[in-house]
């Protein structure tokens, strides 16, 4: 359908340009998670290199792409030839939290307003500057506004069960899914935990 084709050329917009400055055993990108792709191919805590700046989880995310590359690259790669490999992963993982974020939007305009208010969300979402930029680079922000905009959209179907009727099997694990969107969001960046006690408030 005309939705499934938007997302794919989302898709394909979003992997354009994840490649930038590369190869380079270094990501050029301002604010990013990896400085070396070299460190992540060696096993280094990048968490800890990052000066324990953001809370754990994207860094965790990370590593579960690091473990095959690493295979793949075997244990006596020269690390500054297999550094953009890693560099361009976690890229990866920015772009396709970029798209969760915006199936999230889609969700929540569809219910506010239709179709193509939905579709008009998440095309303005992935049209946005900063949500062009940081969908190709290794930083947070990505994935936090991923994982908040989730919870949101699983809020707002929470809310229209609860006024339709009594709570349901379904309900609870929908009721669970948002807890751990939420908690995934203030585990990623903990800039976030003002904004969702903002939110549960009002």
């Amino acid at each position: 359908g005309v939705s499934r084709s938007l997302f794919a050329a989302a898709a394909l917009y979003v992997r354009a340009g994840l490649d930038w400055g590369m190869p380079n055993p270094t990501d050029p990108a301002m604010d990013n998670l990896i400085v070396s792709g070299a460190w992540a191919y060696r096993g280094a805590d990048l968490q800890a290199e990052g000066d324990w700046v953001y809370p754990p989880l994207q860094y965790l995310l990370m590593e579960v792409v690091f473990v095959p590359l690493r295979r793949l690259a075997g244990p006596s790669a020269d690390p500054d030839r297999v550094a953009p490999w890693f560099i361009v992963a976690a890229r990866a993982e920015s772009a396709v939290m970029a798209l969760a974020a915006a199936l999230g939007l889609y969700a929540i305009g569809r219910r506010a307003g239709g179709r193509t208010a939905g579709i008009l969300a998440a095309f303005l979402f992935l049209a946005n500057p900063a949500v062009v930029y940081y969908g190709r680079t290794t930083n947070a922000d990505l994935p936090y506004v991923a994982w908040f905009v989730l919870s949101m959209a699983l809020a707002i179907r929470l809310e229209a069960r609860t006024a339709s009727g009594p709570s349901t099997t379904r309900f609870h694990g929908e009721e669970t899914a948002f807890w751990l969107a939420a908690t995934a969001a203030a585990a990623t960046k903990d800039q976030l935990e003002e904004l969702m006690a903002e939110c549960s408030r009002n």
